[in-house]
């Protein structure tokens, strides 16, 4: 199932966020190195929630989250038609589609 994230999310995107990080060394942060607090997840999916062109999208299953994708729209008048997008999906449901679901649903 995909969905937007909710501020109520912030707890379990975070734990995604390390264990994903834990799973590849082809992310910005490796295992242990973010930082951050439940406040500033809390913030940041509020933001992408009333950011126009901001997004943050969840993937979950009967195991629990599982990917995301997060688009971080520009919100200034020079690049609000300019995003940077950050995904990931845990290795145990790699190549079954769900990182096409993700952004299919971008997408729509």
């Amino acid at each position: 199932m995909i969905r937007t994230a909710e501020r109520n999310d912030a707890g379990r995107y975070k734990r995604l966020m390390a264990e994903l990080e834990g799973e590849t060394d082809f992310l910005l942060y490796g295992r242990d190195e973010r930082t951050w607090t439940l406040d500033r997840v809390e913030g940041m999916i509020q933001h992408c929630r009333e950011q126009q062109g901001s997004l943050l999208l969840l993937s979950e299953d009967e195991g629990g989250l599982n990917g995301h994708v997060t688009v971080l729209g520009g919100s200034a008048p020079r690049n609000r038609h300019a995003a940077g997008i950050i995904t990931g999906v845990k290795k145990r449901v790699q190549g079954t589609g769900v990182a096409d679901e993700l952004f299919d649903d971008v997408d729509s």
